[in-house]
């Protein structure tokens, strides 16, 4: 297997492709699968002090790709035929990870709307899976591999901490270091800022609206949006609700008789996420009013991606790890 089964955007579809580790079924989506290949341990080269559950590396196409275990990583024991382990190669945030499990069963078809909010799962799975659906009667547990690499590897595999356009916008929002803390406090996997702490000139009285299930991605965003001069904020953990969120400003609007995107500086929206997805969030958004900015901002933008995201007329497609383009992109729409 290789690659991924390409929707039409819009349709608030998703591709699964269900992996089985330690007796339990999860799901991966296929837009992040490269290949599927077998396990074979002597294919693996060990690395010295490696994080717990990376096994070492492997050569894929000319380049060395991490593999994790995630047997190890969910502290599961290794269930069924050995001959069925497989390592699914994948590719997010413009990087390359390979993960070891039990085995596979097939590719579905899912719609965001079945898939249910994962509060009932075991604590110990924490914020390592964004959803729950049943598929022919058993649950698949949805895995937020974003969230697992961050914890394996380091928060900045997700977001780019360092850019220095967070620090030239930073500057320019008059921020200064003793304001917005130090960059031990900006790797916490809790930053939450509240306007009160972050005394900063504002960048524009239009509200962003931003969208993300991952909890650690709302709160790494939200620091960097104050921290970039972005105050008047509405974050979200899926489409549905900041379509509510923008509907309700442009039905006030109207009835107002102002203009529908009067006070609405910008959506800014995730694409993976239960309920809606960004494709559809987007999509709707725009069929209130073209002139309201939406940005699609996800760990799986391509160039076949980008084109996806203009066929429901995005305002533009960034990666989730280019916080600074993220920020460059709002300052400009605001201004």
């Amino acid at each position: 297997m290789s690659g991924g089964i390409l929707l039409d955007a819009g349709t608030n579809e998703v591709e699964v492709l269900e992996v089985l580790i330690g007796g339990q079924y999860y799901g991966v989506n296929v837009l992040k699968v490269k290949q599927v290949l077998k396990y074979n341990p002597d294919d693996i080269t060990p690395l010295p002090s490696a994080a717990f559950s990376v096994l070492g590396t492997l050569v894929y196409q000319d380049h060395c790709v991490s593999v994790v275990d995630l047997r190890t990583f969910f502290e599961t024991v290794p269930k069924g035929d050995a001959e069925k382990e497989v390592i699914v190669v994948t590719e997010f945030n413009e990087k390359q990870v390979a993960f070891i499990v039990d085995g596979l069963n097939k590719i579905t078809r899912i719609h965001w709307n079945n898939l249910q909010s994962p509060t009932y799962v075991m604590k110990r799975f924490k914020s390592n899976i964004t959803g729950v659906v049943q598929i022919d009667e058993h649950d698949v547990l949805i895995l937020d591999l974003e969230n697992i690499a961050a914890i394996v590897f380091g928060q900045s595999f997700n977001i780019e901490m360092d850019d220095e356009l967070i620090v030239e916008l930073s500057e320019s929002a008059s921020v200064t270091s003793s304001e917005v803390g130090n960059s031990s406090e900006v790797e916490s996997s809790n930053v939450v800022v509240n306007s009160s702490e972050v005394a900063i000139d504002e960048v524009s009285d239009g509200k962003i609206i931003f969208c993300d299930d991952s909890g650690i991605i709302r709160d790494r965003m939200e620091f960097l949006l104050r921290k970039c001069g972005f105050n008047n904020l509405s974050i979200h953990v899926n489409g549905a609700d900041a379509f509510q969120e923008v509907k309700k400003i442009t039905d006030e609007n109207k009835s107002a008789g102002r203009a529908l995107g009067d006070g609405l500086g910008a959506v800014v929206t995730d694409l993976e996420m239960p309920v809606m997805d960004g494709f559809t969030l987007c999509k709707e958004v725009k069929e209130i009013s073209k002139e309201i900015p939406v940005f699609i901002v996800s760990s799986l933008i391509t160039n076949q991606m980008k084109e996806r995201c203009n066929a429901v007329n995005a305002d533009d497609a960034i990666p989730k790890n280019k916080a600074g383009e993220i920020m460059k992109h709002l300052k400009n729409v605001l201004r």
